[in-house]
Formats: structure tokens, sequence, C-alpha cells
């Protein structure tokens, strides 16, 4: 499990990601949005996008 920090300390915010290897986006808790990102069995690099709604701002992490 990865987490990145969550603009609202109160967990108010809506993330999402198109990306399929990463699941189970959870902002429930003050100040962390944390993720499940599937293993890479590749040696490429791969990115993702995960899109943070935020009092109708969008903000973008990568």
């Amino acid at each position: 499990m990865y987490s990145i920090k969550n603009p609202s300390e109160d967990g108010k915010v809506l993330p999402e990601t198109a990306c399929q290897w990463i699941s189970e986006l959870d902002a429930s808790l003050a100040g962390v949005i944390s993720f499940v990102a599937e293993s890479n069995y590749d040696s490429e690099p791969r990115e993702a996008i995960v899109s943070i709604a935020y009092e109708g701002k969008l903000m973008k992490w990568f």
C-alpha cells in the first residue's frame, strides 16, 4: 500500500484514477490518500495519474 498527502485535513476529497494497476483509493483518513499498486513484473517504468477533486479544484499527482 502506498499513500500521498491529502490536501484536505478532513478527508473530504474525491480521488480517482483510470490506471488499471492502481486500486483501493481511500481518502477516509485525514491528511492521507492511500492506494494499492500491483507489482510491476516488467522492468519498464509505468506511469499513472491520480486525480483529486478538492473544493471545485482538480489536483493531479504523477
